[in-house]
């Protein structure tokens, strides 16, 4: 069998259309929205994912770091009220979107902020016996 590969654009190229897309896609107050769920469209955790991705990833640090500063600046509207962050806002705060917002936190110096103090509070009620951290402390239906 003879498998013909096609040429792939550089790492570099796709790199700023992926960078491109992205930006073309953060909503006017932040945030990314994505996985269409029973739940609704998620936006904390995509929006956590995403700034924290964009940070890690991007060559173009000026503008990946000013869509990621906007996402922060989002999330800190839609902090639980019990700290921490969820899926969006109809859905309990978890620790797995809380953990990547606050990798976002972290990568933007935010992590002494109050909304990021108030996140680690959060996922240490999360955290099991065995160091481990679950996503949900409570038991019972989300």
């Amino acid at each position: 069998m003879n498998l013909h590969v096609a040429q792939t654009a550089p790492l570099d190229t796709a790199r700023e259309a992926a960078l491109s897309f992205l930006l073309s896609r953060q909503d006017a107050n932040g945030s990314w929205r994505d996985f269409l769920l029973p739940a609704g469209l998620s936006d904390s955790w995509v929006t956590g994912y995403v700034g924290e991705a964009l940070l890690m990833s991007c060559d173009d640090k000026n503008s990946a770091k000013a869509a990621a500063k906007r996402a922060w600046a989002f999330l800190q509207t839609m902090e639980a009220d019990n700290g921490g962050w969820s899926y969006n806002a109809t859905v309990p705060g978890d620790a797995d979107s809380t953990l990547w917002c606050l990798r976002l936190a972290c990568l933007l110096d935010q992590e002494n902020s109050a909304a990021a103090e108030r996140a680690f509070d959060f996922l240490a009620r999360h955290q099991r016996p065995d160091g481990g951290i679950c996503t949900y402390a409570d038991e019972g239906p989300i």
